[in-house]
């Protein structure tokens, strides 16, 4: 490290990777280069080098965000510095390009400006995504707070704006976003950083901005040189930004406060919340017409973004949650995390998707962190903060002889939240990263009496809660305690309501052999099977269903069994089977009834809806709450798949709402699975926009609760929704994680669905290879006949991207005939209209015309509409049907509509027409995502307009008149008028009025 006393040394290295930095004094040097920016940092007299920002810590490094210091240069180059001020130091510093990569040997040869990443040197990146995640993180999810420093810094009266939150939330990053916007457009301004270190200087921090010679001694001709020096002109005041006010001297601060005072500048400020501050920086905090913005942490759309970014590609939801979760929105703290999984190797990417492999653990930053944090608490505070490790949430009454002190100071200081649930006031350790921390520092016969002593007070407190047989059962197996196999039963029970089945297992594997019983085996093959270890559930389900001895017994184990050879291991047949054995045997008539609601279902997965439908017709109130929920689900899926669209989006929407009171008092799936069929009949009704809804909020529920198969289904089921909207680049984005799902977890009856589809969107944004790639193993996938046909699309726009449209037409064809053969009528539909896009409209629109009248929806009716259209070219009925798709949400189909619409009027020689049908085929595309299909790649595109008809265009849509125009734009009347006559033929209309629309068409989302 370097010491830098009385004056700047000509040399400056930083030993841990011995590169040379450019420093250059403020009067001196080159000045603003091109895509740089002067900063300044403040240094005191006989500051050492860890004082000085060049090598910042890890919160001021995350706060740092875009910025990067110095420049990377050969080892011979001296340094080009004049000497410089002994109080600070001015550093020509950069914004590093959010796009750009980089790696260690670019960066040694290149004579270019380079960043200095905040853990280079520290041994933690062994690859080149390492070091990319170094690289700053992108601004996101901050709209709200750039809103109100624009609206803001447009009101004469207000002062400035504060920016509040804790270490690392972002606050300093929004700060200079918030500069630089400012500074990009006219304003002058200066930035500084406060610091401890500035602070033992009086005006330490702002030396740099005053002129050299002022008697920094003398308060006001310190204030006249400020004001003299903050004079931009241009009717603006100064933009100043501090970052950490809290942390200026009292004399800085005594001068902020006098140029706020004075109106000399807009102040741009940060503070940590709940830090203590002098007076003289509280007096700032104080000021009138300070804007006051508490920055808070990342919403988890915002997580997914940043992640995306850095990472490079999808992230899976479940992974984005848990990082947001354990980093609690902080985007320091989700920097940390990143790093130290991908390090660990337990953050990977797995078919093109980013997923964590286990739990978010703590980084070895993180643990020395919380470490140091720990090991200052006093005994009383320890001693509950290991408690609370080992047992987790816990009421106040349970604690043995609970110290008000301890748990004010905990509270306090943010180790413990301390929460009123249920009349129940509950203690827990303020973030899951304390207990992983502090429960390794444990010795393990510490763990085991600290248990004992907690076990025993919760008895003899009650254990009232129906949850504290749950909780004692777990701490007795963590402690290594015996157990009572009835709790342990009990509680495997209630660990199955919660959908737990790792602890599930957990608990029956402490249960002795000889208690073993039928609802343990049941319960056993249960979770196997929701955990998706198929083959271990069907070997314990049927040894299970060999040793029932009554009917009910055989009957609940022939439904969980069927439902793992069924959704698990793929075998239809075998599951048909042992459900029409179990059938047969039994005489009782309600427990025939409820093995007849589960035949019913699982036709209509086996390609035989309209039979599983007759089966599901009265299902009444024979089977039991978990069969007839489960048989009214499938019957969704059932309507849906033949067209009854109507039926099935009511039906769905009463048994979503039936399956959420269920819940509450019986074990059953979890109600995503209802949205999952829900969101299904909203797509074949056409209603798109309430299927991606509906398909958004179950699959949040799903992976907030961990429900692992409905998860993966909702996940594809956005994928095909956004597939049927034309939107192939979320289509891709949620294909890809409902495979790179399937095949972890393992859901394998969806795999070749979600690689068709993968494959698929792909190929319409033109990444042949990623389409190929998606299909690598696709015939060692396990057929299944539910919506046959439909995974052949990958398959036909592989062949259509490689311009082989004859031979994707007869994929799509044959793919409609299999889907006809099972009895799904609105796969049969999609097929077909896939196929009438690629050309074979004539030979489809018949038999489309045929499946409308059977269906009901308007997505069939339009469909039809589609198909004839094209295969008669009327080019009138494909402007109305370019209008019906725009409704139904398919923006795509709607664009190659136009395009076809387009040809059409021109081919009848009407060329406003056709312009016309152009200019609206460009506007649908821009919702398109860069899709590439033949039915675009023919069409005839419209006419661009040139920059001055552009401009013309956008004048006269505001209603700025003809003479105004040629005067502002220094031209002839004549001229402008000529240009509008071109302008309407390009846009296909006829007068000056209907400009604004056009140009909305041809521009979506143009500011008016």
């Amino acid at each position: 490290m370097l010491a830098l006393s009385g004056g700047l040394r000509r040399w400056a290295t930083w030993t841990r990777k011995s590169f040379l930095l450019r420093i250059e004094d403020a009067a001196a040097g080159p000045g603003r280069r091109a895509g740089c920016r002067r900063r300044t940092t403040s240094l005191p007299t006989g500051c050492p080098m860890h004082h000085f920002p060049l090598e910042p810590d890890r919160a001021t490094m995350a706060d740092m965000g875009g910025l990067v210091l110095g420049r990377v240069i050969d080892r011979t180059e001296k340094l080009s510095t004049r000497p410089a001020s002994p109080i600070a130091l001015p550093i020509l510093i950069r914004r590093w390009p959010r796009t750009s990569k980089w790696s260690a040997s670019w960066a040694k040869s290149s004579p270019c400006w380079s960043p200095m990443t905040p853990f280079q040197g520290l041994g933690m990146y062994p690859s080149s995504l390492s070091a990319s995640l170094g690289l700053p993180w992108p601004f996101v999810g901050r709209e709200k707070e750039l809103g109100a420093f624009d609206a803001t810094v447009r009101i004469s009266g207000m002062r400035g704006v504060l920016m509040l939150g804790p270490a690392g939330v972002g606050k300093s990053r929004l700060a200079r976003e918030c500069w630089d916007r400012a500074v990009d457009a006219g304003w002058s301004g200066a930035r500084m950083k406060a610091s401890a270190a500035a602070a033992s200087v009086p005006l330490g921090a702002f030396a740099h901005l005053l002129p050299s010679g002022v008697d920094l001694s003398d308060p006001p001709a310190v204030f006249r040189a400020a004001t003299s020096s903050f004079r931009p002109g241009g009717g603006r005041r100064f933009l100043l930004l501090i970052d950490d006010v809290h942390l200026l001297d009292a004399t800085s601060a005594m001068l902020v406060s006098q140029l706020l005072d004075a109106a000399s500048v807009f102040l741009v400020a940060t503070a940590r919340d709940h830090v203590p501050a002098p007076d003289a920086v509280a007096a700032i905090d104080r000021a009138d017409g300070l804007l006051r913005i508490n920055v808070p942490p990342l919403d988890s759309t915002a997580t997914e973004t940043v992640l995306s970014a850095v990472l490079g590609g999808v992230v899976e939801r479940r992974t984005v949650i848990a990082l947001q979760e354990a980093g609690e929105g902080n985007p320091l703290f989700l920097r940390e995390l990143v790093i130290g999984a991908v390090e660990q190797g337990d953050l990977i990417s797995e078919d093109h998707v980013w997923r964590l492999t286990g739990p978010v653990a703590a980084t070895a930053c993180l643990t020395q962190e919380i470490q140091t944090r720990v090991s200052v608490l006093p005994s009383a505070c320890l001693r509950l903060v290991e408690l609370l490790s080992l047992v987790g949430p816990v009421g106040v009454g349970e604690l043995e002889a609970p110290d008000d002190e301890a748990l004010e100071t905990l509270e306090r200081t943010g180790f413990i939240r301390v929460q009123m649930v249920d009349r129940r006031i509950m203690v827990e350790l303020a973030h899951p990263l304390y207990a992983e921390v502090v429960r390794r520092r444990i010795p393990v016969l510490r763990q085991r009496r600290i248990l004992s002593r907690h076990i025993e007070r919760v008895l003899a407190f009650g254990a009232r809660r129906q949850s504290d047989v749950l909780r004692i059962a777990t701490w007795q197996i963590s402690a290594g305690l015996p157990a009572d196999p009835g709790l342990l039963v009990h509680a495997a029970g209630l660990a199955r309501h919660g959908h737990d089945y790792h602890q599930v297992l957990g608990l029956l594997d402490a249960v002795p052999d000889g208690h073993q019983t039928i609802d343990t085996r049941l319960l056993r093959g249960e979770a196997l099977y929701q955990l998706g270890r198929y083959e271990q559930a069907e070997r314990t389900l049927a040894h299970a269903y060999a040793v029932a001895v009554s009917d009910e017994e055989r009957t609940a184990v022939t439904i969980e069994r069927t439902q793992n050879l069924c959704w698990g291991t793929c075998d239809l047949p075998k599951a048909l089977a042992v459900n029409l054995e179990a059938r047969t045997r039994t005489g009782d008539v309600a427990l025939r009834a409820a093995l007849g609601v589960n035949e019913g279902a699982m036709r209509v997965l086996a390609g035989m809806p309209d039979q599983g439908l007759q089966q599901l017709e009265d299902i009444g109130d024979a089977a039991d709450d978990r069969v007839r929920l489960y048989g009214l689900g499938m019957k969704v899926l059932g309507l849906a798949t033949v067209g009854r669209t109507a039926e099935a989006v009511e039906l769905g929407q009463r048994v979503h709402e039936e399956h959420l009171r269920a819940s509450e008092h019986i074990v059953i799936q979890h109600h995503s699975a209802a949205l999952s069929a829900l969101a299904l009949a909203h797509a074949a009704s056409g209603d798109l926009q309430s299927a991606r809804a509906t398909a958004e909020r179950g699959h949040q529920a799903a992976v907030g609760a961990g429900a692992k198969q409905p998860g993966v289904w909702l996940a594809w089921g956005l994928a095909r929704t956004h597939w049927l909207a034309g939107r192939p680049a979320d289509a891709r984005r949620w294909y890809a994680e409902s495979l790179a799902l399937a095949r972890s977890e393992p859901v394998p009856i969806i795999l070749r669905l979600a690689a068709s589809g993968l494959a698929a969107a792909s190929a319409v944004l033109g990444d042949e290879a990623g389409a190929r790639n998606a299909l690598d193993g696709f015939d060692s996938y396990p057929r299944f006949p539910f919506l046959s046909g439909e995974d052949r699309l990958g398959e036909a726009w592989i062949l259509a991207s490689q311009g082989l449209v004859q031979p994707a037409q007869e994929v799509l064809l044959e793919a409609a005939d299999q889907a006809r053969a099972m009895g799904y009528v609105t796969s049969e539909m999609l097929l077909l209209t896939e196929a009438a896009r690629l050309g074979a409209a004539d030979r489809v629109h018949a038999r489309l015309r045929v499946l409308a009248a059977q269906s009901d929806g308007r997505f069939a009716a339009v469909r039809s509409s589609f198909a004839t259209a094209l295969a008669t070219q009327d080019a009138v009925a494909l402007d109305q049907v370019v209008e019906e798709l725009r409704e139904t949400g398919a923006f795509l189909l709607a664009a190659e509509a136009a395009a076809a619409a387009a040809h059409g009027h021109a081919r009848k020689g009407d060329g406003r027409r056709a312009a016309r049908a152009a200019t609206v085929s460009a506007s649908l595309r821009a919702h398109c995502q860069g899709a590439c299909s033949p039915g675009l790649a023919g069409a005839a595109g419209a006419e661009p307009l040139t920059a001055r008809q552009r401009e013309i265009a956008l004048l006269a849509s505001r209603g700025v008149q003809s003479q105004e125009i040629a005067k502002h734009l220094v031209l002839s009347v004549r001229t402008v008028d000529n240009h509008l006559q071109h302008i309407y033929r390009k846009l296909g209309i006829t007068r000056r009025s209907q400009l604004p629309s056009a140009l909305d068409l041809l521009h979506p989302g143009r500011p008016s």
